[in-house]
């Protein structure tokens, strides 16, 4: 639970920076790397280490994914 309510406001700004973007039209690998260039935008999560911000993302898409 620690790390969930650590990161709240990192996954909410992945959530807003990514909220239209279409999950089904690359390879994953591809789409992890356009989302961390929208994601790193923002000061805040842009601070945070790679593979936090990976992870973070990786949650988000797949919260976006199972929305569809």
């Amino acid at each position: 639970m620690k790390i969930i309510h650590a990161y709240v406001t990192e996954k909410e700004i992945a959530k807003r920076q990514l909220y239209n973007i279409d999950i089904f039209s690359t390879t994953e690998e591809e789409l992890i790397n356009i989302a961390l260039e929208k994601c790193n935008c923002d000061v805040t999560f842009n601070d945070l280490n790679e593979f936090t911000k990976k992870a973070i993302i990786i949650e988000v898409l797949a919260e976006m994914s199972e929305e569809i």
